[in-house]
């Protein structure tokens, strides 16, 4: 047998290649009655989208949904032979839908170049909901940018609210067209005039004041904080010991001896960023007298003794430098300068076999000379050895002991009780030593 599908004539269906379009919700009947058989058709047997539909010679066929569907013919004869074949059915929407009215006379007509204007539209549809609704908004109607072949239509901007920017001066022509789920499509045109943008002319005056302003305000808050951190940093150098006078002539100092940054902090400004100390003059004449001292006397800190010291050489005094210790010593005691006597050095070693002679122990402007001991008489010893009593210094002389600053011999000096700070000759190397109390 052959199998064939035909419409029925009362159908609404268009036909089209390979089957048949029909809109929504209508009944569509197709029949086999014009298959044909050698002998004779039996049997029909209809499908749709390859599920079973029944076995008769014609079919109805109806959809509320828009889609595309197969529908399938299988036509027996007596003998079993059998054929088949199959149409497409194209369901559609045809409801145009169609833009609010109200809407569209509220449009502006008028623009400015290069400035926003705003746009909102709205449509309805008989089958369609509003979300299934696509809105074009066309400001070319010469040219096809969507290459659909329809000038006028294109999305220049797409949605129902819109914002848009005209850059030509004059009259321009927008074309809004709404679509649905099936490409029908409403459409409306309007056209806006479109003005030149006013160019704002730029008062220079007002921004020379406006900068002026500026300018001072900026000022007045620099100069307010230089004096509000060069406060801070008299009181950090007053606080350290600095006079008020010394600790300004610092300040002043380092600002014109350092680089300071505009808004330099009160350790800037004071010179303490380094973390060094800052001393006033008061103390750094005290400390360059006692370096000066320290430097004729020697310091107090080197009274380390020496077990070797008694083998050291003497040191040999010229002439000139013991009277110029005589005249310090002199300044020192507000007493007259002494000539030094000449000293003969023998050797160390005869010096410590032979005695010495004794000398005065009253101190004077150049020295305080050590006490030699008494050379004894040989004599016979006695019978019974009596202990030996040790020689006690008179009750108004102090006995001072001390080291040398140069061989570090340590020795004692007698010193009246009334003498304060003596100059005295060290006995192994010669050289002067100041004592005090």
């Amino acid at each position: 047998p052959i199998a064939r599908i035909s419409g029925s004539a009362g159908s609404s269906a268009i036909p089209i290649t390979g089957g048949w379009r029909i809109e929504h919700g209508e009944t569509l009947t197709l029949s086999c009655a014009t298959s044909t058989d050698n002998d004779q058709i039996t049997a029909c047997s209809w499908s749709v989208d390859g599920n079973p539909y029944g076995q008769q010679t014609t079919a109805s066929f109806n959809w509320s949904d828009i889609g595309t569907h197969d529908v399938g013919l299988i036509v027996l004869d007596p003998s079993g032979n059998s054929q088949s074949t199959s149409v497409t059915i194209l369901v559609t929407d045809s409801t145009v839908p169609s833009l609010d009215a109200p809407l569209l006379n509220v449009f502006t007509d008028q623009a400015v170049e290069g400035e926003v204007s705003s746009f909102f539209v709205t449509a309805s549809d008989g089958y369609d909901a509003n979300t299934d609704l696509r809105f074009h908004w066309d400001l070319d109607s010469l040219v096809d940018s969507d290459n659909n072949g329809n000038a006028l239509d294109d999305p220049d901007y797409i949605g129902s609210r819109v914002d848009i920017v005209f850059d030509s001066v004059g009259t321009n022509t927008v074309i809004v067209t709404v679509f649905d789920a099936s490409n029908n499509s409403d459409s409306y045109t309007f056209s806006v005039i479109v003005s030149e943008a006013e160019v704002a002319e730029t008062d220079y005056g007002i921004f020379a004041v406006i900068l002026f302003l500026g300018v001072v305000t900026v000022s007045i808050a620099m100069i307010g904080y230089r004096r509000w951190q060069g406060t801070i940093a008299l009181k950090l150098l007053t606080d350290r010991g600095l006079p008020e006078s010394e600790a300004r002539a610092h300040i002043s100092t380092v600002k014109q001896t350092q680089r300071l940054p505009l808004f330099a902090k009160a350790v800037q400004i004071a010179g303490l960023e380094s973390g060094g100390d800052v001393v006033s003059q008061q103390e750094q004449e005290i400390a360059r007298k006692e370096a000066e001292l320290q430097s004729i006397y020697g310091s107090a800190n080197e009274l380390e003794a020496t077990p070797q010291a008694q083998f050291a050489p003497r040191m040999q005094m010229s002439q000139a430098s013991s009277q110029a210790a005589n005249e310090a010593a002199a300044l020192f005691f507000d007493d007259e300068p002494v000539n030094a006597p000449k000293q003969t050095v023998a050797n160390d070693f005869d010096e410590l076999l032979e005695p010495q002679t004794k000398t005065s122990t009253q101190p004077s402007a150049a020295g305080i000379e050590l006490p030699a001991p008494i050379p004894s008489s040989s004599v016979d010893p006695p019978a019974e050895m009596e202990e030996p009593v040790a020689e006690q210094p008179s009750a108004d002389v102090n006995l001072l002991r001390g080291a040398c600053s140069s061989c570090g011999l340590e020795f004692q000096v007698p010193m009246p009780i009334d003498v304060k700070e003596a100059i005295v000759i060290c006995p192994s190397c010669s050289s002067e030593q100041l004592f005090q109390r």
